[in-house]
């Protein structure tokens, strides 16, 4: 029923833009030239609307039984395409659910191997901290070689730093 009000519809806007193509003329020409594409936009959208519609249907009518009996075919080729798609869909099915599967098992791979890499960091942590505690003058050690890289990393950079302004002043100035 709404496929057919929808016919009618798009039928009387046809005679309206045709009855309206003959009278205009200058600029409405082009506007009406837009309406004569966005009906055949709607013409367009309306055919897939039908087509989708029909396969619903069929499709529907494959899970469709009567009370107690299954509904008449009229001929054993209909039922055959019929148990064909219905089979295909089932297919379709079974390959959707087993992707899902295997991704939902890559995921909870993925989960335990970042919780064994947690674990395994967390060891290391402790193991570090325990010998840091276990020898007492390792902790200052391990600051003075810090101090250290600290301090070679200022007069580096203390150094490089004129010589990139030279470089620049060389650069701006006689080239």
């Amino acid at each position: 029923l709404a496929c057919n009000a929808l016919d009618g519809q798009i039928a009387t806007l046809s005679q309206r833009v045709e009855e309206a193509r003959s009278s205009v003329d200058g600029p409405s020409a082009s506007v009406l030239h837009l309406h004569l594409l966005r009906l055949q936009q709607l013409k367009a959208a309306a055919a897939k609307s039908k087509t989708r519609a029909a396969e619903i249907r069929n499709r529907r009518k494959l899970f469709v039984r009567g009370e107690g009996k299954e509904k008449e075919r009229t001929t054993g080729n209909a039922q055959d395409r019929d148990l064909e798609l219905l089979m295909a869909e089932r297919i379709s099915v079974a390959h959707s659910h087993r992707n899902a599967n295997d991704f939902l098992l890559q995921a909870e791979e993925v989960r335990d191997t970042l919780d064994l890499q947690n674990e395994r960091m967390l060891q290391q942590a402790n193991r570090t901290i325990s010998i840091k505690e276990s020898f007492p003058g390792m902790n200052s050690l391990i600051e003075m070689i810090q101090n250290r890289k600290r301090r070679n990393a200022i007069i580096l950079s203390l150094f490089i730093a004129p010589l990139i302004c030279a470089l620049i002043w060389y650069w701006f100035e006689y080239v």
